[in-house]
């Protein structure tokens, strides 16, 4: 762990880019309850804490490696925005072409963009 942690410090002051240890995060996959004897790595100065799930690429992953917190999240976005689009639309009493024009124009091309999210 500390020769990959050396070797992406190595990488970026040789490219130049720069890297936000604060938003790095840590996730120890495994079955376990319990990991017994792990260590905080530093990287460039900031201690790295071990937590329980971790977004990368838009897919939340979790020490288990499984979807419950990914599709949770997913599954609250989408409720929400439905329940904001039948309050926009309740209270302008929308014509029925209209109300059908905002479901397939809007609504459903979102919900699409949030799954690819």
């Amino acid at each position: 762990m500390k020769w990959v942690l050396l070797t992406v410090q190595t990488w970026r002051n040789k490219v130049g880019l720069s890297v936000n240890p604060d938003k790095t995060g840590l996730v120890a996959f495994t079955w376990k309850r319990k990991l017994t004897d792990f260590f905080e790595p530093q990287f460039f100065g900031v201690k790295l804490r071990l937590s329980g799930s971790v977004k990368y690429l838009g897919v939340i992953l979790d020490s288990r490696l499984t979807w419950r917190e990914h599709v949770g999240v997913k599954t609250r976005k989408e409720h929400n925005l439905l329940w904001a689009y039948r309050r926009a639309c309740g209270a302008r009493g929308l014509k029925r072409k209209v109300v059908h024009w905002l479901n397939v124009a809007i609504v459903l091309s979102v919900i699409a963009w949030l799954s690819d999210d």
